[in-house]
């Protein structure tokens, strides 16, 4: 039977993660066709799934590639109108196909739908006390228009917000697409910790997303997840990236991005040494922005009005904003024993 939805999900040794993100998949209310993309796992995942779950679909392949590879793999196996791309540590709730379904169809032109996300934490994650704010809560903090639970963003318009606020980026499992839109271009092979946020930067730069107040989805930080494994120990993959999705911003968007929204998305780089004095953060600028064509100071300022707006949006008013951030340095610089760090 050809169903309407498709939840893909890509794979490498985590059978029990595995086992219980198909079952959450399962759970539907509608009809879904669900499928594992294996990448040559070696703990048995594909064969338990085949054991016990009959009617999912399972690719398993020969031979482990890069991930970022195997999420066009993902891609390239959607075939309904449309679908998710559902890591294998993630969880979706019983309505979330429904509800899906329904925000497409009450708005055609629409690429994207982001619901809400749910964070899930084990003891062994390295990220303490996660606090998830979707787009939807931004956009309405800024006064968007809100029909029936949903709010319609024109196109490029949450593009050039995630672009400015890095702190916006929707979690995976939140994010389900029309599969023609993401099957366009599929995601970038060349970065390792940001090519989700500049395939949805793409793709929303060109067509209309729904917005969902419904949170219909977990997202579980654990130990061995992806952004852990890339970014503890750090590996330099953020900063990179950053540094590749502004060389090529003007194609991402569509159009000029401007020198306003280039360095602010250039200021990015400093973002991992904020919270940890200046000369951290000179360092940081010596190594990365140096030949960036802007001055520390001026992506300084950029990266620090990127915090206060985030503070601003946690209700932190006017100048009480920079003060929460800097009461955050603190804390942290504290919690790091970090004796030689300065003060900004």
């Amino acid at each position: 039977m050809r169903t309407r939805f498709d939840i893909v999900i890509p794979t490498w040794n985590r059978r029990e993660l595995l086992l219980q993100s198909v079952a959450s998949a399962l759970a539907q209310t509608v009809p879904v066709r669900v499928c594992v993309v294996d990448n040559a796992s070696t703990d048995g995942s594909a064969d338990a799934v085949r054991e016990r779950f009959a009617g999912v679909e399972v690719h398993r392949c020969d031979e482990h590639r890069p991930y970022q590879q195997n999420l066009n793999r993902c891609v390239a196996v959607l075939q309904a109108e449309a679908g998710l791309i559902l890591h294998d540590d993630d969880l979706v709730d019983p309505g979330y196909a429904e509800h899906v379904l329904g925000a497409f169809e009450a708005e055609p032109s629409a690429a994207l739908v982001i619901v809400g996300a749910r964070p899930l934490q084990s003891a062994d994650s390295r990220l303490r006390r996660v606090r998830i704010h979707p787009p939807f809560l931004w956009l309405r903090h800024a006064g968007a228009a809100l029909r029936e639970g949903r709010i319609v963003v024109p196109p490029g318009v949450l593009a050039e917000r995630l672009a400015r606020g890095f702190r916006m980026n929707p979690y995976w499992p939140s994010v389900s697409y029309r599969r023609v839109a993401i099957q366009d271009r599929g995601f970038p092979t060349d970065l390792k910790t940001l090519l989700d946020y500049e395939a949805w930067m793409h793709v929303s730069a060109r067509h209309a997303v729904v917005l969902s107040e419904r949170t219909l989805c977990s997202n579980r930080f654990h130990g061995s997840m992806m952004t852990t494994r890339l970014l503890w120990p750090h590996t330099r993959s953020f900063e990179e990236d950053v540094l590749v999705i502004t060389s090529r911003l003007e194609q991402t968007l569509g159009r000029p991005p401007g020198d306003d929204l280039r360095a602010r998305m250039l200021s990015k780089v400093l973002y991992p040494t904020m919270l940890l004095g200046a000369a951290a953060r000179r360092a940081q600028y010596a190594r990365y922005l140096a030949h960036s064509g802007y001055p520390f100071d001026r992506l300084l300022a950029e990266a620090e009005a990127e915090l206060d707006e985030y503070w601003r949006f946690k209700g932190w008013r006017g100048p009480l904003a920079r003060a929460g951030w800097q009461l955050h340095r603190l804390g942290v610089r504290v919690s790091r024993g970090a004796q030689n760090v300065e003060a900004p």
